[in-house]
């Protein structure tokens, strides 16, 4: 890298992992003695995680522009997409062209952001050097073996993404999907293969007791606690969930705590359902709002087993490796990298998240047969005991030029 010249990391949002990345990223750079410029959007800056590394690293500079208006709204189709691809490409292109010096390195945590239009018009950051993280490309699965829908124009998808892997400023692009290196890889020219597999780090490594996280947290030490986590919306299976505690087949013994950010349809939802169904209020816990690393160690702590029954979401998740590397078991959906990876690892239950029946009966191998338990908590273990961000970290860094 160039001396004096900054490293540039441009996040517009801190939200879930959003957040969890930039900090780990912000804190390995400053401890290898970069200086850090974050470029960001001007309504993170009330976000806690911000604030954190505020204070943790005075020296690093966050700049921040206008929120898009565009980007508020989801994208329903292809073509919605890429104009919201267009518009983040343009607002990551805002936010290079306000820095002064020009900086030693660009990278994107999130680059999912503007797959297609970097692909498309290329990067915007001019000679500088750049890298980032894909988190969500699917176009392989189906081809992988794994379970997948066929995407809408998946074939334009794939193109796109390897257009993008020829970019002449391109340094990497780092995949938390062990899979799609493997199949690009197998495919592309030894001057192409900049695609690296990033194994996606979990945040905590160690616990505190059973008790201490259970009184933290008010749940009772008798209760098989099940823990649903991270930014909570309705991809993630909160209402199948829920739907199983209020069947009458479901264990009295069992509890489910929602620890996390909820957004506004999530929130209601489960507000309407606890008053709409009284009697699962005393088993049914929430920690709501952003949880810092002391929050985080003590839900993780206190669960017996983690839910990663998401609907519709096809890629890899940061919670089911948060759960392997402390050895909790989980009960995960089937389809996607999930689902792949849970009967990979032999981590705990895939089920089907709408059918009531599959999730109940998880629940209840795990909270009855304790070899079970014990053995799908030795292979969470042993799988993603290499999960920890020092090694996401030097694997990021000794990527960059």
């Amino acid at each position: 890298m160039k001396a004096n010249a900054p490293l540039l990391i441009l996040e517009p949002w801190v939200s879930g992992h959003h957040g969890v990345y930039l900090q780990w990223i912000a804190r390995e750079a400053v401890a290898r003695g970069y200086s850090v410029i974050i470029g960001t959007s001007t309504s993170t800056l009330d976000h806690p995680m911000i604030k954190a590394i505020r204070s943790e690293f005075p020296a690093i500079e966050i700049m921040a522009l206008e929120t898009p208006a565009a980007l508020e709204r989801p994208a329903k189709s292809f073509l919605s997409l890429l104009r919201r691809d267009w518009t983040y490409r343009r607002f990551l292109a805002r936010m290079f062209k306000t820095v002064k010096l020009e900086p030693a390195f660009v990278l994107v945590p999130y680059l999912d952001y503007c797959l297609y239009t970097l692909a498309l018009f290329g990067p915007p950051f001019g000679q500088s050097r750049w890298g980032g993280i894909v988190m969500r490309p699917s176009f392989h699965l189906r081809k992988m073996g794994l379970k997948a829908p066929l995407l809408a124009l998946s074939s334009i998808r794939e193109y796109l993404f390897r257009r993008l892997l020829k970019s002449n400023t391109l340094a990497f692009i780092a995949s938390i999907d062990p899979s799609l290196p493997l199949y690009l890889n197998g495919s592309l020219a030894p001057s192409q293969t900049q695609i690296t597999y990033l194994p996606d780090p979990a945040t905590i490594n160690t616990r505190i007791s059973h008790e201490d996280a259970r009184f933290t947290l008010g749940v009772p030490e008798s209760v098989f606690l099940v823990v649903a986590f991270g930014a909570l919306t309705g991809r993630k299976g909160i209402r199948w969930l829920l739907e199983a505690a209020v069947d009458p087949s479901f264990p009295t013994d069992v509890a489910i705590l929602f620890a996390g950010e909820q957004d506004d349809e999530t929130a209601k939802m489960i507000g309407s359902f606890l008053a709409t169904h009284p009697s699962v209020r005393p088993s049914v816990f929430q920690k709501k709002g952003f949880l810092n690393e002391t929050d985080e160690r003590s839900v993780f702590s206190a669960a017996d087993a983690v839910w990663v029954g998401y609907e519709g979401h096809y890629g890899m998740s940061g919670v089911l490796a948060q759960a392997g590397i402390l050895g909790i078991p989980v009960i995960a959906c089937e389809d996607g990298l999930i689902g792949w990876a849970t009967t990979q690892a032999k981590s705990g239950l895939t089920i089907v998240p709408k059918d009531t029946r599959q999730v109940i009966a998880a629940i209840q191998i795990l909270a009855r047969d304790q070899v079970a338990r014990r053995y799908y908590s030795e292979n969470a273990s042993r799988v993603y005991h290499s999960h920890t961000i020092s090694n996401a970290a030097r694997s990021l860094f000794e990527a960059m030029p």
